[in-house]
């Protein structure tokens, strides 16, 4: 930062600040600060502590120039550098300009690499003592040390080996088990003709390794040491740029390690992973990569594949450990890990240190000046990899885990990979080259197969190889097998515990809770659902559910979706359903769906309340739940949990038959304006069945009041009218008729559109003779009123269709009632157009748009519209009748509605455009 210098009392203060230096710019969440402060066992009042710290902060950069900002974001702070610099950025910037024109311009390199290294005032993070930190720390401090050897190499190339003798000299003794140093110290010392010096030093170094490490110097150095001894020309020797492999002291021609797993030949897929992966072998620093993902999705064959083509850029050794994270047994912990590391590297076991952090500052040491590729397969967490990771910037690190790994994001600058399921051609393709006879060929039976396997690599493969084994068994019947009720048992070979194994190890590796919280989200009849449904139906706080699915989804166990919503992966929703069937049984399931049940009818409820206030509510014995506040937001919820509610719906028709009905009845404002007419046939009459076995009459009434309106949408005329004269018969005989009234209301409008004008008269007169003298009903008031006017019309008395309509018109103003009014100046619309006033016909057209403009009630938007775009096919223009109509055909075959058919004619008489 800029030399203006502050003073922070605290270490925790301090390491906070470093904590938003090395993540300058980005939000760093307060778990992570906790993390920071204290490494384990933080007190219960740490978010507190770490809040004094940043108000600490806030006030110490206050009323300073130039100086950064710490600002709140979401659950974290952000620390906003407003011009401010960084010396590390400033540091890595300056290397990256002088490596550009190392090659070109060496003087100009060497300046600007002096120039970096300047800005060092000592060790990263000298003051701050945080564990958590200290992998970022070692991490500046080796680019340091290789910016420094860099820059020392290429003052040699110029030729100031005079100059920088004594500095290479005192670099190696600060650094003794690092030999790029050591070996340049022994160039500069041949090149002033210090020769004995030089052999000397090389004599120090080595005794100094053997002893600590039992490793000899590299071959580089060991050549360099020859040539010395020969009397070549030290002036003639230029030092190679590239690290170079040690050999163990005992076996000098030990090959370097080549410990990958095997490659298959059946890879396919994974091309943009790959592009991903192979863009971060581009820079001066080799990558450390997470490969994570649900179970069985392939990881470990990503890695290995990619490994293999990456191989040949890390001469010095390829390096492999299975770090068990889900075996059944217990996982490698980091010490066994770091051993098995060494070893590989040639170090002596008798040699390799106890302590867990000696072993890690051991394993850096050891691969400081080596280029080495080292797969990490099977990670369980965070904590059994950070000290694993070597300091050399030479080094790259695959790392698979089945869950997210975030403070290696965090804490390093690793790389987070991601894998899904395969898509369709992928998985397809997979399955071609499992079965390579005619099977083969047949695509759309492959492509139902991968289907059924949900594109899950390990599923793929074993359903191929299966079929590959059972030459004579057809597709079609393997299609079968997987369609029933056991399809994980075909997803197995002989001796292979099969997807099931992959599986119940992601699971077990959860605590008790959380498996209890995932198998009942699995039994659930949801599609995709929300923190609020998954404490419903697991009985937990919401905080307590929205931890738990955050987890699962982190493990990949489930997919976190938009909207806040999660979801299972097919075969996974299977294997936890069959968990819960066996650890849970049939009473605790009848258990979860009942919450899940009731917590629905709550929504549902409160949405019809919101949505239809006018209309006879669903559950009169529940107290009105406030959850919505706006009619836009019930309906949002609507459009989220619709085919939830449906499913809901439907489970509950057997046991719980009060509430299938109450939940497609409360469904009916939604269905009227988003729902496709025949899905919502199919479900009312399941929920009508419910409600005549259990006897309830007032279910029947509501039901058969919205079967009514979806027949008449789709012109089914007699089966409307039926069903809403059943629906007032039985208001009437439980003495609801009050409660029948907007059934009236929507009976007269159905008659008055098939022109039975008689029909419509008689129905609207005994809703006007039953209409309550009590609370004024403005919306259901205005819809008679429509209707009254709207029989003038038909009749063609233009003047008596004036009042009502206007009085509708007037009762609906400013009381927010937009669909209602909407109706009402179509209406007038049409009278105005009938009295060949086009100008008020038009106004009253463009007020009926202006109203449904901001709702996404379909059925609306197409009456507008096609009400306007028959007004300008006749007055023009034509163009603007052509959009209306348009807009107006695509609304109502959403809706499976009567109205496309008019809007096509009307589109047809228009021609072509």
């Amino acid at each position: 930062m800029e030399d203006d210098r502050i003073e922070l009392r605290g270490r925790r203060t301090r390491t906070a600040l470093a904590a938003f230096l090395l993540d300058a710019e980005r939000v760093v969440p307060i778990s992570q600060l906790v993390d920071a402060l204290w490494d384990e066992s933080p007190p219960p009042t740490s978010t507190r502590q770490v809040q004094h710290c940043i108000s600490v902060l806030r006030q110490a950069f206050k009323g300073r120039r130039g100086q950064p900002r710490i600002l709140t974001e979401g659950t974290g702070y952000r620390l906003s550098l407003d011009g401010a610099t960084l010396d590390s950025r400033e540091f890595l910037a300056l290397a990256g300009q002088a490596r550009s024109v190392a090659e070109a311009e060496p003087a100009r390199a060497v300046e600007l690499m002096r120039r970096a290294l300047e800005l060092w005032r000592g060790r990263a993070l000298a003051d701050v003592s945080s564990p958590s930190l200290a992998h970022r720390a070692t991490y500046l401090d080796e680019q340091r040390l290789v910016v420094w050897e860099e820059c020392l190499e290429l003052e040699l190339q110029l030729g100031r080996h005079e100059s920088v003798v004594s500095e290479l000299i005192a670099l190696s003794a600060a650094h003794p088990l690092r030999e790029r140093p050591a070996e340049l110290a022994m160039t500069a010392l041949g090149r002033c003709g210090r020769r004995a010096e030089a052999l000397s030093f090389y004599q120090g170094f080595r005794a100094h390794l053997v002893d600590e490490m039992g490793i000899d110097p590299g071959s580089r150095m060991q050549a360099l040491h020859q040539s010395l001894l020969r009397g070549d020309d030290p002036s003639s020797a230029r030092p190679a740029a590239a690290p170079v492999r040690q050999t163990p002291a005992s076996s000098r021609l030990t090959p370097p390690p080549a410990e990958l797993p095997a490659d298959i030949s059946t890879f396919t897929g994974r091309a943009a992973e790959l592009a991903t992966l192979d863009r971060l072998l581009v820079g001066p620093h080799a990558p450390v990569v997470n490969i994570n993902g649900i179970a069985g999705s392939g990881k470990t064959t990503l890695a290995v594949h990619w490994a293999h083509g990456i191989a040949s850029r890390f001469p010095d050794g390829l390096l492999h450990v299975n770090l068990r994270g889900h075996d059944p047994g217990p996982a490698l912990d980091a010490t066994a890990a770091l051993s098995q590391l060494l070893r590989s590297l040639g170090v002596p076991p008798a040699v390799l240190p106890t302590h867990p952090d000696e072993l890690a500052g051991r394993f850096r040491t050891v691969t400081a000046s080596r280029r080495l590729l080292i797969l990490l397969d099977d990670a369980s967490d965070d904590a059994q990899i950070l000290p694993l990771l070597p300091g050399s910037p030479g080094c790259a690190v695959i790392i698979t885990s089945r869950g997210d790994l975030p403070a290696l994001s965090a804490r390093t600058d690793g790389t987070q990979v991601t894998l899904g399921p395969f898509d369709s051609t992928e998985s397809v393709n997979l399955l071609r080259l499992l079965l390579p006879d005619e099977r083969g060929r047949d695509e759309d039976r492959l492509r139902r197969l991968s289907e059924l396997c949900g594109g899950l690599p390990v599923a793929l493969r074993l359903t191929g190889e299966r079929l590959r084994r059972r030459s004579k068994v057809s597709l079609e019947t393997a299609i079968q097998e997987l369609t029933g009720p056991d399809r994980l048992d075909h997803m197995r070979l002989p001796g292979d515990p099969g997807v099931r194994a992959t599986f119940d190890a992601s699971y077990r590796a959860q605590p008790m809770w959380l498996r209890g919280l995932w198998r009942s989200l699995a039994i659930a009849p949801l599609d995709t659902f929300t923190v609020e449904a998954a404490a419903a139906l697991a009985d937990l706080d919401e905080p307590d559910a929205r931890s738990g699915l955050e987890q699962l989804a982190a493990t990949h166990l489930l997919e976190a979706l938009e909207n806040g919503r999660y979801g299972f992966h097919e075969l996974l929703r299977i294997y936890a359903a069959e968990r819960h069937e066996e650890e849970d049984g049939p009473a605790m399931a009848q258990l979860t769906i009942d919450r899940l049940l009731d917590w629905m009818a709550v929504g549902v409820d409160a949405a019809h309340r919101r949505l239809r206030p006018e209309h006879p509510v669903i559950d009169p014995e529940r107290t009105p739940a406030g959850s919505f506040e706006h009619a836009k937001q019930a309906l949002e919820w609507l459009d989220a949990e619709a085919v939830n509610i449906a499913r809901c719906a439907r489970q509950a028709a057997e046991h719980r038959p009060r509430r299938c009905w109450q939940l497609a009845a409360g469904m009916h404002g939604w269905l009227a304006v988003r729902g496709n007419r025949r899905e919502w046939i199919a479900l009312y009459r399941v929920a009508l069945d419910a409600a005549r076995r259990s006897g309830d009459l007032r279910g029947q009434r509501l039901i058969h009041h919205g079967l009514a309106v979806a027949h008449s949408s789709l012109d089914q005329y007699a089966k409307a009218r039926t069903s809403f004269r059943v629906a007032i018969s039985l208001a009437t005989a439980t003495g609801q008729s009050h409660d029948a009234l907007w059934t009236y209301a929507i009976l007269t409008g159905l008659e008055l559109e098939h022109e039975r004008y008689d029909d419509a008269a008689q129905t609207v007169a005994e809703a006007l003779r039953i209409l309550p003298t009590g609370p004024r009903r403005p919306q259901l008031e205005a819809t008679l009123l429509r209707h009254q006017g709207e029989l003038h019309l038909r009749a063609g008395r233009f003047e008596a269709a004036l009042a009502p309509l206007h009085q509708a018109r007037t009762l609906l103003t400013g009381i927010g009632a937009d669909l209602c009014r909407s109706y009402v100046e179509i209406a007038l619309g049409q009278l105005h157009e009938a009295r060949e006033e086009p100008h008020l016909a038009r106004r009253h057209y463009l007020q009926a748009l202006r109203l449904v403009h901001t709702r996404n009630d379909n059925r609306l938007i197409a009456s507008a519209r096609l009400r306007m775009g028959a007004f300008l096919a006749k007055h023009g223009p034509a163009e603007e009748a052509r959009e209306h109509l348009m807009i107006a055909a695509e609304k109502s075959r959403l809706l499976d509605d009567t109205q496309t058919a008019e809007a096509q004619r009307l589109l047809a008489s228009l021609g072509r455009p």
